[in-house]
């Protein structure tokens, strides 16, 4: 970290509580290095902190830049100095490389553990003998530290204290085993002996645990079921039960005792700070160690919590930064920090903790600007006051709202000057914002008024792209397909929006587009059915017509009724109809319908064409097939003319079958022109007559045979083709 690594202590050489004297020989000592060009070292370079490259200048602007008060203090919260005898051995150890036991000893004043008393380490770190100890003393003090007797055996042992002395001068004292937990020590082993009980009956451990809670509940009191079996099931590593083998769980009573004193604790305290902090030890507790808590800060510890933190801080684990940053932050919260100012700043100096505090924690976002997320850095923080949390949540959310807003304003102008590019404009703006928006939310949360405003006016802008480039598209005729695009920007900005007003904004839009995607498809189908309600409408007629002509008619009297096929074939004028059509449904519209996710609109489109091309003849068919995008029109052209054909035949009993055949229409000018020949030349001779005769007798049938062979029907058409032209000459 840099901050500790180009500290300008460091760099000067001295602790950050260096006396006046201590920073004048230090000063003298550069300059004499200097003069005769020696290396410039100090013992408090430390070796792990890596090597430094002094110069005068660079230790000289050191020094100036410490000179000030608050810059010392600033400094001194990224640097070590030496104001208790737990410093000054910690130091030497630091100085010797000796980093872990330097560690150790901060860690063991400023830590507390639950399971272990720390009143032995002054004599570790100041080298006392245990004489110095009498027995009654450690007791006492275990008493007060709220020890249980096992924990208090622990430290006498240590101290050196043999087994009858222990004995003896334990049985007057009295311990807070149960008071500190606050559950009567029968409910803890008498709910053991249930568990261990039900487990050698051969029942599941699940089973056993069950019996143990409602043990526990039938006393009157509360255990949480999901701890207590978390630890049984993870903590003692209990196997389960052969069939053959009924065997209890291990026997590691007084450690679950006292994990069960702090469960059961955990629901019957009604203190949130207790509560808090003995679920702290049910979540992360492993088995047979419990976390180090810090301690309260005091007069004789508070420099050891600083230099323990910078010595957290130099770490690349992130755990391990969080610590050093928590010490650090308890540091100035608490009322001694106006201690540690004050040694390493002049004694009238005077600071407020929460500048301080302030200072220090943008020094840190600073550091980790590149080095960690937004995300990350917040963990390194959870475990700090809420105030430190707002205050760190709104340097964080500076930035990003910043961003976010500039970005606003910059797609803003450029939708006002291209409307035509507006779908991009507001794609790049949720692209370019997204991120931010979501770092915002994870720090804010969607209920901060920050939030929603920023959020909404975000979701405004993607909104207003895609209702100016709809509008831009539509009124230049367009070929893109500007609605669906309007509706992803208009999607887009309402999975942004938050307030009330931009969500309903948002659906009103989205449900004006919905309705306007099938735009197309509506327009076409309602062309289409119109013309089939039409046809229907027209035979409608002509079938009762004919129904008042056959009441109305004699005995000898009959209907054509291929005159009637004939008349419905032809009730609407077909080549209106195909104008009306294409005008109607354009090619682009087509490709719409294509396009439309509606399959009920679509399949009644299809019926719709399919119905109209079924009263068309070939030629018409071609110039509405653009229609059918889904299959070849082809096919229903051939049909188109065979039907055409096949009624023409039929209903005209003068007709050229054959030639009828050949053109696809009994009115074809080649057709009268064969009939022209026939009426006009045929009919006057013998010969002529009987080949009339001939031709309706064998023609019928050939037609039959070749209808819907357009191949050889091309050939009869270029031989007919001749012989008109011949006879036209003659």
């Amino acid at each position: 970290m840099d901050l500790i690594h180009k500290n300008p202590f460091r760099i000067a050489g001295i602790l950050s509580n260096a006396t006046t004297k201590e920073i004048q020989k230090q000063k003298g000592k550069i300059k004499a290095y200097t003069k005769v060009g020696k290396e410039i070292k100090s013992e408090f370079d430390f070796q792990i902190l890596g090597n430094i490259d002094r110069t005068e200048d660079s230790v000289n602007k050191a020094f100036s830049n410490v000179e000030q008060n608050q810059d010392k203090v600033n400094y001194a919260l990224f640097w070590f100095l030496n104001a208790s005898p737990f410093d000054n051995t910690a130091i030497e150890y630091l100085k010797n490389g000796d980093e872990e036991k330097a560690l150790e000893i901060w860690e063991k004043v400023i830590t507390s553990n639950t399971r272990v008393n720390y009143i032995r380490y002054p004599r570790v770190v100041t080298n006392e003998d245990e004489s110095n100890f009498t027995i009654e003393d450690v007791i006492k003090e275990a008493e007060q530290e709220n020890l249980t007797k096992k924990e208090t055996i622990e430290v006498l042992q240590e101290l050196g204290f043999s087994e009858n002395e222990i004995n003896k001068a334990l049985r007057p004292a009295k311990f807070a085993y149960n008071e500190r937990i606050g559950a009567p020590e029968f409910l803890v082993t008498d709910s053991l002996k249930v568990l261990r009980k039900s487990y050698a009956a051969g029942n599941s451990l699940d089973q056993a645990i069950e019996d143990a809670l409602s043990f526990i509940e039938d006393k009157g009191f509360s255990a949480n079921e999901f701890y207590f079996k978390k630890f049984v099931l993870d903590t003692l590593k209990a196997p389960k039960p052969k069939e053959t083998t009924k065997t209890a769980p291990s026997k590691k009573t007084e450690a679950l005792q006292e994990l069960l004193f702090c469960i059961i604790n955990v629901n019957r305290s009604t203190n949130d700070e207790t509560k808090s902090a003995h679920k702290k030890i049910v979540d992360n507790a492993p088995f047979g160690k419990f976390p180090k808590n810090f301690r309260d800060i005091n007069s004789n510890n508070f420099s050891t919590f600083n230099n323990f933190g910078t010595y957290k801080l130099l770490s690349s684990d992130k755990n391990d930064i969080k610590t050093g940053i928590e010490a650090k932050l308890k540091l100035i919260n608490s009322e001694y920090f106006k201690d540690f100012v004050h040694s390493v700043a002049d004694e009238t100096f005077t600071i407020y903790s929460q500048s301080q505090l302030e200072k220090f924690i943008d020094e840190l976002l600073m550091q980790f600007k590149n080095q960690y997320s937004s995300s990350e850095i917040l963990l390194l923080f959870s475990n700090c006051k809420e105030s430190t949390q707002k205050y760190l949540s709104k340097k964080l959310t500076e930035d990003p709202l910043h961003k976010i807003e500039s970005q606003i304003e910059s797609c803003k102008k450029k939708r006002k000057a291209d409307k035509g590019n507006a779908y991009e404009f507001g794609r790049s703006l949720f692209s370019k914002t997204k991120d931010d928006l979501s770092l915002l939310k994870s720090l804010l949360g969607t209920s901060d008024l920050k939030y929603k405003a920023v959020a909404d006016q975000l979701a405004n802008e993607i909104m207003q792209c895609g209702i100016d480039y709809f509008n831009e598209s539509q009124e230049n005729d367009s070929g893109e397909n500007y609605l669906e695009s309007s509706q992803k920007l208009t999607k887009l900005a309402d999975s942004i929006a938050v307030g009330k007003l931009t969500k309903d904004r948002a659906k009103d839009s989205l449900a004006t587009l919905a309705d306007m995607k099938d735009r197309e498809v509506n327009q076409a189908i309602a062309i289409l059915n119109s013309i089939k309600l039409a046809y229907e409408k027209a035979i409608s007629e002509i079938d009762a017509q004919v129904s008042v002509m056959r009441m109305g008619m004699l005995y000898h009297e009959s209907i054509n009724y291929s005159k009637v096929d004939k008349m419905k074939a032809n009730c609407l004028n077909w080549d209106k109809v195909v104008e009306v059509v294409g005008n109607g449904v354009s090619i682009n519209d087509v490709e719409v319908i294509q396009r439309c996710s509606n399959q009920s609109k679509v399949a009644e489109y299809k019926s719709l064409v399919d119905f109209l091309l079924g009263k068309l003849g070939p030629i018409q068919i071609n110039q509405v097939k653009h229609l059918c995008y889904w299959k070849d029109v082809r096919a229903a052209q051939a049909k188109s003319t065979a039907k055409k054909v096949s009624s023409t035949i039929s209903s005209a009993s003068d007709g050229c079958y054959i030639a009828t055949m050949a053109y696809g229409d009994y009115d074809h000018p080649q057709v009268l022109e064969l009939r022209k020949f026939r009426d006009d030349f045929l009919s006057r001779t013998i010969l002529g007559r009987s080949l009339i005769k001939f031709y309706y007798t064998y023609s019928p049938g050939l037609v039959k045979v070749l209808t819907g062979k357009e191949h050889i029907n091309s050939i009869i058409r270029r031989g007919l083709d001749q012989f008109i032209k011949t006879i036209k000459n003659d």
